[in-house]
This record gives C-alpha cells, sequence and structure tokens, in this order.
C-alpha cells in the first residue's frame, strides 16, 4: 500500500515530531511504502522554510495514496472535508489516530464538526455540567491504561475476519474519549474498564467504543486516544500497532470500490458475451459512459477516478482482485478485451479531458 502520513508536530520542534515513529516502521517491514508530511498545500513555493513539512495536492494526487493517516493533535491542519470525501471515494482509506483528551478538550469544537463530516462524534454527555469530558481509564481508576481482551474485541467488532487478530493478544487505550455516534464498532474497551459516563450506561453489553469505522462513502476511520503512540520501548504497544496495520490490510484487500470495478467487469463480460474485439468493447463502453455522464455526471467523475486509480496501477489491482474475485475475475482483469478498452478509453480521456 502506498500510506500517506501526516505527523503530529513540526520538524522545527524536534526529532519527536513523529509520535509513531514505531507503526511508521512497522509499516515500513509489513512492506507498505510511507510518505511522510505534516501538512497539505497548494503551492509549495508559499512554504519555503517548511518544505520538508509539507506536500501539494498535486504529490498527492501523484503519489495516488491507498491510506491517508492523520496522526492528530493539531487541528488548524485538517484537511478541507470535501477533499477528503473525494479521496476517500476513489479507494482511499482516511485514518484519524492519536486525538487524546487535551488534545479535544482545547479544539473541541474544530474536531466535532470535522469528525462529523465522517458520520463520527465524541461522546460528552456531562461536559458542559462537570466541565470534562467522560474518557477511558484502568478499572483501579488510577492507571490512565485500559486492557480489552480478544474475546471482547472478537464479540463486537464489526469486522468478523479473524485475520485482523493474527498476532494480538489484547489491546490497550490511554485515556480514550468515547466515540458516540458511530457507524460500525471497531474497538471497543473491555468489561473492566473504569468510564466516568455521568448515568449513561458504558459498561456491560455498551462497553465504550472508541475506534470506529464508517464504511458508507468510502471508508473513514477513528480511533481516539495515543493508540499507536510510541512507548518508552518498541515492545510497549506492539499489540495495537499490530491490529491496526492487520486492519488496514484487510480493509484494502476488501475495499467496496474493488468488488464495484471487478463486477463492472464481470457485467460487461455477461452483457456481452459475443464481443471479441477491443474496437467493439470501446465502442460499447463509450455508450454507456455516455448514457451514465447524461443521468449522472457527478457519478461518472467518481467512476472514472476509480477506474485510473485502479486500471493504471495493475498490480495493486490484481493483487486486491485475487483476494476477492478469484481466477476467474484475475482472468478478465488481465486478459479480456473489457479491461483492454477501459484502459484505451482512460487513455483517450487523458488526451482529450474535456
Amino acid at each position: 500500500m502506498n500510506i500517506l502520513f501526516l505527523y503530529n508536530m513540526l520538524r522545527v520542534n524536534g526529532i519527536n515530531f513523529l509520535r509513531s515513529r514505531y507503526f511508521v516502521e512497522d509499516l515500513e517491514r509489513r512492506g507498505h511504502k510511507v510518505r511522510l508530511a505534516y501538512f497539505i498545500v497548494e503551492d509549495k513555493n508559499k512554504w519555503e522554510n517548511l518544505r520538508d513539512d509539507i506536500i501539494s495536492f498535486d504529490e498527492v494526487s501523484e503519489f495516488s495514496p491507498d491510506v491517508l493517516i492523520l496522526e492528530l493533535g493539531s487541528s488548524d491542519r485538517l484537511p478541507n472535508r470535501d477533499w477528503l470525501n473525494r479521496l476517500k471515494q476513489v479507494g482511499c482509506i482516511v485514518v484519524h489516530c492519536g486525538l487524546g483528551y487535551n488534545d479535544y478538550i482545547h479544539h473541541s469544537d474544530e474536531y466535532s464538526n470535522f469528525f462529523k463530516g465522517g458520520g463520527f462524534g465524541i461522546f460528552n454527555d456531562g461536559a458542559r455540567k462537570y466541565g470534562e469530558h467522560p474518557s477511558i481509564c484502568g478499572s483501579d481508576r488510577v492507571s490512565d491504561i485500559s486492557c480489552t481482551d480478544i474475546e471482547t474485541l472478537k464479540k463486537y467488532c464489526a469486522i468478523r475476519d479473524p485475520v485482523i487478530f493474527d498476532n494480538v493478544r489484547y489491546l490497550e487505550s490511554r485515556m480514550a474519549l468515547i466515540i458516540s455516534p458511530f457507524k460500525k464498532i471497531l474497538i471497543t474497551s473491555g468489561t473492566d474498564s473504569f468510564i466516568k459516563a455521568y448515568g449513561s450506561d458504558r459498561h456491560g453489553e455498551n462497553n465504550a467504543v472508541y475506534g470506529a469505522l464508517n464504511d458508507t462513502n468510502g471508508i473513514e476511520i477513528l480511533i481516539t486516544g495515543h493508540f499507536v503512540t510510541d512507548g518508552d520501548e518498541r515492545a510497549e504497544g506492539q499489540d495495537n500497532r499490530t491490529f491496526l496495520v492487520n486492519v488496514l490490510e484487510y480493509l484494502h484487500d476488501q475495499h467496496p470500490l474493488k468488488y464495484k470495478i471487478s463486477h463492472l467487469l464481470l457485467q460487461l463480460q455477461e452483457k456481452h458475451p459475443t464481443v471479441t474485439t477491443e474496437d467493439k468493447a470501446l465502442s460499447i463502453i463509450d455508450a454507456e459512459f455516455t448514457e451514465i455522464k447524461q443521468s449522472n455526471p457527478h457519478k461518472l467523475v467518481t467512476l472514472l477516478a476509480s477506474l485510473r486509480e485502479h486500471f493504471l496501477n495493475p498490480e495493486r489491482h490484481l493483487q486486491a482482485t485475487k483476494a476477492t474475485f478469484g481466477e476467474v475475475a484475475k482472468h478478465y482483469l488481465e486478459e479480456s478485451v473489457w479491461s483492454k478498452a477501459i484502459i484505451t478509453y482512460l487513455d483517450k480521456m487523458s488526451e482529450t479531458p474535456d
């Protein structure tokens, strides 16, 4: 995977500008390409003194990230929500991670508005009355670390494939905030955790959620607390880091967008079984896409962006296709006139952008 990682602080603040260095190293050890930046800008020439910390929107497009990770903590560099949603629509998984209690309460309005666009919220019952937000602590009510056993995680997690729990013994949260509302559960606290929830039931069958997933329009993840923030020793937090890498690899391989594209190939093949030449396939594709453009222009823009992402990056798409549709879809992608015609169509679109 290509992973764009937006770290927490400017490099001028010292060697600890990256709070999750071990996590980045783990991603690279698993064979993923990680590009680091602090924030995204339109024109790098206007930020000469910060060139090591920035990446342009054009460079993001060229890098074509499969995953965008925001190491939270500074609300002034959050990307535009519309741009973020467009990125998700072409298959990029967006992850917000590292939001601690203090970071949130000092910028609660900015974060709340931003998360709302992704279908998330932070549970804040009692915040006005008591002057604090509920957070998840250890069961002794002193430790800021809460531990959740693997069976509890498997019980509540929306992802049922056991592959995401490979080499994971338990997960720990450090003063995580409670996520509410959310679409799907990713991580819950354990029943032995202490959550000051001001009368609301956040235990037992309603374990507090601090990791959530929204796959309605693309995929977006929010995990609160210092989930993959470095500890004093590398071994600290290893299970957390392994779990998150497992989740990202699983979602990348099983992304709904990949199913849609593979289905498109299969549907074209089934609908027009006698087509054997690329020219004929190209004329049919042109007619179908023209019809989509007339009825729903935005749908065509999204579809073309998705096709460019996957057909013009064939190695990554083939790997994902093998994991989803097996040898039949693999054959269609590698050999069929339809895949070749789509690539030709995309090439022509690049030559004539209008």
